[in-house]
């Protein structure tokens, strides 16, 4: 071979070797973000996992419990005490809430008596489909070392959090939202107080997250012709089957295709509009779907439960009440309570002024974004409708979360943030693409990556 055929040669291959990333960029253009997020995300839910040892006030006792039992495969009864397997981990880990558990022991029973109601599982009634998922895979990945079911589980939290990261930056590409704005606004909400707590507890608003990603996904895709109408009526129900509370993310499409549907019927036909009356249908099927997810399994609960008297468990009687007042219907706590779902509870050892600061510039940085973004253009606009349909389901729903519970159960709870995670993936994708300037840009990475690194020097 000459001088000039090794050159000629050489000449071949590196447009190759260089082409190489370029080949691999189009092949899985989401890698690099994902990756990214992907090692955030671990990095500060592991802290998580390993700072916080105690059990969450938010009833996770309870839910510790269905875990253990579901990871067994066994139907929780409303008349069965907690086992003791779940009253070990409760004792032995305590909490920061005041709780009077008794200490923990390394020999001998528990009494089910000596803990909080009575050692009931006040959440036997909750759908088993997370804690199945969520308890089987945590007891074989125990099974080497033996370590703690809950631990695991809090760690299996991360995955939730990743696939729906994932259907996110998915989703997101359907309004052209560019990628550092888009990687600050998940940074953002995956650490915020209130996504942070229920990813790294064992607690089914876990997978409020992928569930509201899911299904806002699937109507995107469906009005890009992307993908049938009946994966938007399978994302429903995937999204409601989990927790009551996720329907929040179906409502939050309804809003989106009732604020496209009034576009399309004023003809305004830009930025992919369909028309209005296949809006209706769609919406039809993704409530029909969350609706049958819902009251489906309240069926076959009372089908396979137990017939007995719980009129008088501590549970019940501590959020009875006999009607419902204005002030619980449309107070400041009903109506704004959620509004923005980034606030939530804060433990003591995240209770330092860094991170008190950074999370309240998130919720001002959040709500304002939001309300501007849905105010600033006509409904014709893709990201104005999403921003304009979030506010409105944020708002709108938790008042039809207290009639709901109200008529099922003749209860009263405070409907709290993290009962709107479903809402998440659309305030990130809001949130980013209201960052239209570099001023915009660096005022929301200052915000998240202070949030972010507030939380993470608290966690050390």
């Amino acid at each position: 071979m000459t001088l000039t055929d090794e050159r000629t040669a050489e000449a071949g291959e590196r447009p190759r070797a260089q082409s190489l990333p370029a080949r691999l960029s189009r092949r899985f253009p989401r890698a690099g973000t994902m990756l990214i997020i992907g090692v955030l995300i671990l990095i500060l839910n592991g802290l998580h996992v390993h700072a916080y040892t105690v059990i969450s006030p938010f009833d996770e006792n309870f839910h510790i419990d269905q875990l253990i039992r579901s990871s067994r495969f066994e139907f929780v009864q409303p008349d069965e005490p907690t086992t003791q397997e779940s009253l070990d981990e409760v004792a032995c880990r305590g909490t920061d809430d005041v709780a009077p558990w008794p200490p923990c022991k390394k020999e001998g029973r528990y009494k089910p008596e000596e803990f909080s109601y009575k050692g009931w599982n006040g959440a036997s009634s909750a759908p088993p489909y997370y804690y199945i998922a969520t308890g089987v895979t945590a007891r074989m990945l125990r099974a080497p070392d033996g370590k703690s079911i809950v631990t695991w589980g809090r760690a299996l939290g991360s995955l939730w959090l990743l696939i729906g990261v994932y259907f996110v930056v998915r989703a997101a590409e359907y309004f052209a939202v560019r990628r550092l704005p888009l990687l600050l606004g998940v940074i953002l909400v995956v650490a915020s107080p209130s996504l942070l707590h229920a990813t790294n507890t064992i607690n089914s608003d876990g997978s409020g997250f992928v569930c509201g990603a899911a299904v806002l996904l699937a109507g995107l895709s469906w009005e890009r012709r992307r993908a049938p109408l009946w994966v938007l009526g399978v994302a429903a129900v995937f999204c409601a089957s989990f927790d009551s509370a996720n329907a929040l993310g179906v409502v939050v499409v309804l809003f989106y295709f009732l604020a496209r549907a009034v576009a399309s019927h004023r003809q305004k036909l830009a930025d992919g509009v369909r028309p209005w009356r296949e809006y209706l249908v769609a919406g039809l099927v993704a409530a029909a779907g969350a609706a049958m997810a819902v009251l489906s399994w309240r069926v076959v609960y009372q089908f396979l439960s137990h017939d007995v008297d719980l009129s008088q468990s501590p549970s019940v009687v501590g959020h009875r009440v006999d009607h419902l007042d204005l002030k619980m219907l449309f107070g400041k706590q009903t109506l704004f309570g959620v509004f923005p779902p980034v606030f939530g509870y804060v433990p003591p050892i995240l209770a330092t002024t860094a991170h008190s600061l950074f999370t309240q510039a998130a919720l001002i940085l959040v709500g304002g974004l939001l309300i501007a973004a849905a105010v600033r253009t006509t409904l014709a606009d893709r990201v104005s409708a999403l921003a304009a349909a979030t506010v409105a389901a944020l708002i709108i729903t938790p008042v039809m979360f207290v009639i709901y519970i109200y008529v099922g159960s003749s209860q009263y709870f405070p409907i709290g943030p993290r009962n709107a995670l479903t809402a998440l993936p659309a305030v990130a994708i809001a949130v980013a693409a209201g960052a239209r300037n570099r001023f915009g840009i660096a005022l929301l990475g200052i915000v998240a990556v202070g949030l972010y690194l507030s939380t993470a020097v608290a966690l050390l």
